[in-house]
This record gives C-alpha cells, sequence and structure tokens, in this order.
C-alpha cells in the first residue's frame, strides 16, 4: 500500500524488461543503494540490434481483474492438477523455508493459494513455515511482526552447518526437514546498474550468499527449491551447479505484465527437483507459460484512491527519512536515467 507504482505502460524504476537480449537487462536496483552511487556519469550509448517484431496479446475478450484474492483464484483454476496434489498432501503439512526472506512474498503467495483451493475444492493445503533468513535488520522487523517465524536466522552463509545465529544474537540449530526452499539470493553482482560486477565463483555477496543457500541444500536435500533473481545472473551456470548436486532444474524468464499486472518487472525463476534426469521442471516452465494472461485492467485500478490517508503518511515518512539520513543521498535516485529505459522499453516493445 506504500509503494507508488509507475504510470500505466511504464517499467519499474529497476526493470526496463528489454526483450531483445538476456544479457542487456538493466534488472534490479542494487538493494538499499542509491542508483547514482552504482552508475558511472557518463550515458554510454550502446548498438543495439533492431527490435523484433512483436505480436500483440489481444485483452478485449477478457474481463476486468484488478483484486490480487482474484488474480490468486484464477490461476488456480487453471492448474487442474492443483487439486489432486492438495488431496495427496492432505494428513500432513507442507513445510516451507525461506532464505533472503525479504517481504516473505511467497508466504503471502502460498497462504492466497490456499484460500482459493479451499474456497474451489473444499480442501486445505496445509502448510508450515519452519525458518527465515534475512541480514536487513528492518526487514527482519517486518518479518517478525508480520509472520512471526519459529525462526529468523540473520545470515545465509552460516546455514550449512549444524547451528547459525539468529536475527537476536543466539545460535540455533539449523532445521531441515523442509519441503520447500524459496530463496532470492543477493542481485547486487549482477545488476547492469552495477559498474563492478563479479560472477558467481568470484566472492561476490551474490555468490557468497548463494553458496551459502547451496550448502544448506546440499546437507539436508528438500525435495522442490525455488530461486529467482535479476535476469543478469549467471543461470547457465547456477543449473550446473544444481545438477553437479544431483538436482534437475531449469529456469524461465516471466514479465509481470504478461501475468495479470500491467507493470514491467522481468525476473528469472529456477525451479530445482532433488532428482536427476527429472522431467518435472521442464514441465513446470510449460506449465507457468500457459498461466500467460495480459494485465486486462488499468494500473490506476490496482492501487490505492489518491486521498487514502496511508499514502499521505508514507510520502511524509519518505521525506522525513530522506531529511535525517547521515548521508543525506536516502531518496535522492535519478529519474531521468529511468525515464530513458520506460521510454526505450515503450519503443521497443
Amino acid at each position: 500500500s506504500e509503494y507508488e507504482a509507475p504510470q500505466a505502460g511504464e517499467s519499474s524504476e529497476d526493470d526496463p524488461s528489454d526483450e531483445g537480449e538476456v544479457e542487456e537487462h538493466d534488472d534490479a536496483m542494487v538493494e538499499d543503494e542509491d542508483v547514482s552511487d552504482v552508475m558511472s556519469e557518463k550515458v554510454v550509448t550502446k548498438k543495439r540490434a533492431p527490435a523484433k517484431a512483436k505480436v500483440e496479446e489481444d485483452v478485449s475478450g477478457l474481463p476486468p481483474i484488478h483484486d490480487i484474492p482474484a488474480i490468486f483464484h484464477d490461476l488456480v483454476g487453471r492448474i487442474p492438477d492443483m487439486e489432486k496434489v492438495t488431496r495427496q498432501l492432505q494428513g500432513r503439512k507442507m513445510r516451507v523455508a525461506t532464505m533472503c526472506s525479504g517481504t516473505e512474498s511467497p508466504l503471502l503467495a502460498l497462504e492466497l493459494i490456499r484460500r482459493s483451493i479451499l474456497d474451489r475444492y473444499q480442501i486445505n493445503l496445509d502448510w508450515e513455515h519452519v525458518f527465515s533468513c534475512e541480514i536487513e535488520p528492518f526487514k527482519q522487523a517486518y518479518i517478525e511482526r508480520n509472520f512471526s517465524p519459529p525462526i529468523l536466522f540473520r545470515d545465509v552463509c552460516e546455514l550449512g552447518g549444524h547451528k547459525a545465529r539468529t536475527a537476536y544474537g543466539a545460535l540455533a540449530v539449523v532445521p531441515g526437514d523442509v519441503d520447500l526452499l524459496v530463496a532470492g539470493t543477493s542481485c547486487v553482482d549482477y545488476s547492469n546498474l552495477n559498474n563492478e560486477k563479479k560472477d558467481i565463483d568470484q566472492g561476490g555477496e551474490s555468490g557468497r550468499t548463494f553458496n551459502g543457500m547451496m550448502d544448506w541444500v546440499k546437507r539436508h536435500r528438500p525435495p522442490l527449491v525455488i530461486l529467482e533473481n535479476v535476469c543478469g545472473a549467471p543461470w547457465d551456470k547456477v543449473v550446473k551447479k544444481f545438477q553437479s548436486a544431483g538436482y534437475s532444474a531449469q529456469h524461465l524468464r516471466v514479465d509481470t505484465k504478461k501475468f495479470y499486472i500491467p507493470h514491467t518487472r522481468t525476473r528469472v525463476y529456477l525451479l530445482a527437483v532433488d532428482s536427476t534426469n527429472s522431467s518435472i521442471p521442464d514441465q513446470w516452465k510449460g506449465m507457468v507459460e500457459s498461466l500467460r494472461r495480459p494485465a486486462s485492467s488499468f494500473l490506476d485500478a490496482f492501487l490505492l484512491p489518491s486521498d487514502d490517508p496511508r499514502i499521505h503518511q508514507a510520502r511524509e515518512r519518505l521525506v522525513k527519512e530522506s531529511f535525517n539520513a547521515v548521508d543525506r543521498r536516502t531518496g535522492r535516485t535519478d529519474w531521468t536515467r529511468c525515464e530513458s529505459r520506460h521510454q526505450r522499453a515503450r519503443l521497443e516493445e
């Protein structure tokens, strides 16, 4: 409710959605840093390949849909196997853990899926939150207030051992009995807004957090792992690392505007299954692609009314935090750079 989204047809400030070349994305702002600090002041002009002609998807026959629970209800109805899987799980809880947990959006999505299944099929997809892991103190506070995980670990790089330090400083045994791990390891070294990129094996923050997650995966062997990161991450190497650990893996690039939301945000997701030569990742990729549904509601329908007091309070807080910041850089994003990426996305799409 406190996020001020871009206008209809615009990209998010960190996601230009260049569908021409995966390597060329400017996906993902470097977390908690000013854009001007990680971009060179000189704008470099690149020669780009001519944009391919794209076929516009017809949305004229689609009903408007902007209510988030309604979107999940529609998605669940388009996956017939969801009912069968839920019935197979009856009698036990699906155990879920998150790493680099952020705002815990996977848990929010799981709850919406559970409610949709219950409404459609009158059966309950019961799941249990095993632990979270987040290093940012303000995100730890958000997670604790809103989700109260049984354990909130601090550093993903410690999770490969028997014990790890919690957000409160205590040592706790790291659980391993997990059905599904969802992780979004650091993207800072892969972002095109970073002038000093590092590969996954070069000892940067992105590589360290990924390897910390993999240490836990190798030790505890969860049946399913879902990863999320920017398009510029070395996805082929990530797949090979899972394969060398005895998993089968596949990745898929998605854009929010192709999935109900009138807003461009490109990311890559990966599914890994604890089985060699499994066909499940390929089936998953095909299923996700089949769920594409272009947005059929304007962006304004997703937003709070302009006179909602929460908007006023959030803007006041942003101004106050920017004014009181020690380094006085908070909130000083160079929006002209973002605008140029928005314009490029419009031209190429």
